[in-house]
This record gives structure tokens, sequence and C-alpha cells, in this order.
């Protein structure tokens, strides 16, 4: 039986982090044909962001990647980004290892509730963070940047942004 390990990504896992994204046309779970994808909006600059401020994990199986989680604490939340898998990992239990082990880096630093901004039409993505016991918050830009009293006035949000989240303590897969 195949182990599945996690290993702390560093500026070297950068081209990593990035071809998960790009091969896969994978955004917080939703598939996109080559001709609906947008170009690339995630950046090695905006990866270099992330790693300075939080912590990501990449997944492996057998020493081959599937894909990576970040969080990033916050006041009292973590910060989800993914998880993001490589096309051939969905549907397999792999989203499920990297979701939980986000969720046990922020009980292990005593936080209360854990986010994370979604695509509208990542209809897959919803309903799988949905079983979990996250909950849509809003899609309103306006509302966004202003829930926990103000945690994302500075982030950029794209068009069709959904906030989801869950108290810790209430999730479980």
């Amino acid at each position: 039986m195949a182990e599945k390990r996690l290993a702390r990504a560093g500026q070297h896992a950068i081209p990593l982090i990035l071809d998960i994204i790009d091969s896969t046309f994978y955004l917080y779970g939703e598939i996109l044909e080559p001709e609906e994808l947008a170009p690339r909006e995630i950046t090695a600059k905006q990866v270099v962001g992330w790693l300075k401020r939080g912590e990501y994990r990449i997944g492996f199986e057998n020493f081959m990647p599937f894909g990576f989680v970040g969080c990033e604490a916050m006041a009292d939340c973590c910060r989800l980004i993914g998880p993001y898998l490589y096309r051939e990992y969905l549907g397999q239990e792999y989203g499920k290892f990297l979701l939980d082990a986000g969720i046990r880096w922020a009980r292990d630093r005593n936080l209360s509730v854990i986010y994370l901004l979604a695509d509208r039409q990542a209809h897959w993505a919803l309903s799988f963070f949905a079983r979990w016991g996250f909950t849509m918050v809003s899609d309103d830009a306006e509302l966004i940047r202003r829930w926990h009293d103000g945690l994302l006035a500075d982030q950029p949000l794209r068009n069709g942004s959904i906030l989801l989240a869950g108290l810790l303590k209430d999730l479980s897969p």
C-alpha cells in the first residue's frame, strides 16, 4: 500500500507549486477545460508571498508529488490555500488528506476559524468543502473585505470569489 506523506514547501518548491496549478487546470477543486482557463493569475511572485506568510505542505505518495495545501494564521483564523491537486489524483481522497493536514495545522495553533476564497464556478470544490462543514459566508466583495473585523480588507479578490468558513471545532469529513 502506498504511503502518503507531507513535506514543507520552501522557495525551491515554487516551480512545483506552479506546475501543480498550471498542468491540471485546478482552482479550488474545479477542473476547467483549456479554453475556459483564464491566463494564469497565480505568479511565482505571489507564491513567494504565500511562502513568507504561511506554511505550505506538498503531498507525496511513493516520492511522487500529488498536490499541496497552504495555511496562513491571521488573528484567530487560518486562511486555507488549496488544496490543489494534480488532475490524476482528483476524487481519490488526496484532497481530503491535504485538507485534513490544513485543519490539523490550524487546530495545533489553537485557532478558531478556518476560511478560504473559492471561485463561484468551482462547483465540485464548493460541495467538497460543504461536506467538511464549511459554509458560504458571502459572495459580495465588500462584505468579504469587511468580514471578521476587516481581516480581508487588503486582499485582492478575483471576480466571482466566494468566502467559505467553518469553526475548527465543527469540521470533519
